[in-house]
């Protein structure tokens, strides 16, 4: 384990820069990869059983992004504080850091669980989802909760890898999961296994939940075996001790970025609100083409997070030439990936459309080109905000990352659809372009923050 470690030390303090981020980086691209393919096929397995089970899943995603922005946060924090230890070889204090930042994942876990469950039906009801669309998406989210305190753990451990450059062990193990979520969706949703023709569970969209939780529960169990056997943690958490300044320093920097995710995922439940309000037709619109970005958005995703370790540990050692370098390497290979995706993606739209739209009206199918076109427009911006990212998250300064996160939906993005909805009296159109000017006006903000250099302050 020393001798891997130190090998991807050297490399990330002392390598070549662009083979540092493509190391780093393509075992997030791949595991991105798995996700996104596991979410098609799931939205494939879902979409069998109704357009209102589809909707569902899409409709209840920023309360699940809510509830687990909280785990978010804390990896963050883990991240970046562990990554610039490691960089100057305090493996001491790294150990006390990684123990904290479990209890606390633990305890805020069960935290969330328990709120999440007791404010569902509340929260979609607020959301303005009535009839069939309340009672499916009630039920997913429910079930889905119940995962929560594993992804927490999978979070926190995931970034104890990620900090010491190992982006590779956390993709095999997600990888593995998405297959067993693969497996196990047709069978807990379907009375009849599709293809296979034997008996199914027939859970409709409970199934699909239960075969998520599934997943997960393997997930995190695997990655915290794992990452005992490489001797970074230790698996008797009774033995872990409470250290006052270490929960405060992961608290006060994982704050930042909670608030962030948070307001992020309330900024997307007021935005699926505003969706909502021009019908179904168009909030399945806005679903199947945010499956579509995603896949467009895992390249520079990838590079966003793998340049976190390579900020981290360059200036836990004051290389501050270095991390300016990672940061303009990564911002080149990502708007060379997303420029590229987004012109194959327009030529071939009606195809990649279908995929999610088998038996969808004309009136989808035109609110899906509408929206595909506006958002590819600046899905460049995207690609550098997810850069940025990095450099922030990697820099410890979480709260010049929450700005961006809070920015780009708050300042910008619903104050657009409110403009652009009630004064302009738009329609769904008010929608797809204040989430393109939204994203290119953020990309700008990003670039202000980064020339301030005050992501080189204060050092862990």
């Amino acid at each position: 384990m020393a001798l891997d470690l130190e090998e991807r030390k050297q490399l990330i303090l002392h390598g070549d820069m662009r083979k540092a981020i493509i190391t780093l980086a393509t075992p997030i691209v791949l595991n991105n990869l798995i996700q996104t393919l596991y979410n098609l096929v799931d939205s494939f397995w879902v979409s069998g059983i109704g357009e209102t089970s589809f909707a569902a899943t899409g409709f209840v995603w920023p309360i699940v992004f809510l509830f687990i922005s909280i785990g978010i946060g804390l990896s963050i924090a883990g991240t970046g504080i562990i990554s610039q230890l490691i960089g100057r070889s305090d493996y001491e204090k790294a150990k006390t850091y990684r123990e904290n930042l479990y209890i606390l994942t633990f305890i805020l876990s069960i935290i969330v669980v328990v709120l999440g469950i007791l404010s569902s039906g509340a929260i979609i009801r607020l959301m303005g989802a009535n009839g069939d669309l309340y009672t499916e998406s009630k039920d997913y989210l429910e079930i889905l909760y119940l995962g929560f305190p594993f992804v927490y753990l999978y979070f926190a451990t995931n970034s104890i890898f990620q900090s010491s450059g190992d982006t590779k062990t956390p993709t095999i193990i997600s990888g593995i999961s998405a297959v067993i979520n693969m497996i196990c969706d047709p069978i807990f949703i379907y009375e009849k296994v599709p293809y296979l023709g034997f008996k199914g569970f027939n859970m409709g969209i409970k199934g699909a939940a239960i075969a998520t939780v599934i997943s997960q529960v393997f997930m995190a169990v695997a990655i915290i075996i794992i990452a005992s056997k490489k001797g970074l943690i230790d698996l008797n958490f009774l033995s872990y001790k409470y250290d006052n300044e270490a929960l405060n320093k992961i608290l006060s920097i994982a704050l930042p970025s909670c608030i962030g995710q948070s307001g992020e995922a309330l900024g997307f439940i007021i935005l699926n609100v505003f969706v909502l309000s021009y019908g179904q037709d168009t909030l399945t619109a806005f679903v199947t083409v945010n499956r579509v970005t995603s896949i467009i958005s895992m390249p520079p995703g990838g590079i966003g997070q793998s340049i976190v370790s390579i900020v981290g540990q360059n200036k836990g050692v004051k290389n501050y030439d270095r991390v300016g370098l990672a940061f303009r390497k990564a911002c080149n290979m990502s708007n060379i990936v997303t420029i590229s995706g987004a012109i194959i993606v327009w030529i071939f739209r009606d195809q990649v459309l279908g995929i999610f739209l088998k038996e969808a009206s004309e009136n989808v199918m035109f609110l899906s080109r509408q929206f595909l076109f506006f958002i590819l427009i600046t899905n460049f911006c995207m690609g550098l905000y997810s850069v940025y990212q990095g450099l922030f998250q990697g820099s410890g300064k979480t709260d010049m990352a929450m700005k961006m996160l809070l920015g780009r939906l708050w300042a910008l993005r619903i104050p657009m659809i409110l403009l652009f909805k009630y004064v302009f009296m738009m329609g769904p159109i008010a929608i797809w372009l204040a989430m393109s000017l939204s994203n290119l006006f953020t990309a700008l903000y990003g670039y202000i923050l980064f020339k301030s250099g005050k992501w080189k302050g204060e050092i862990i």
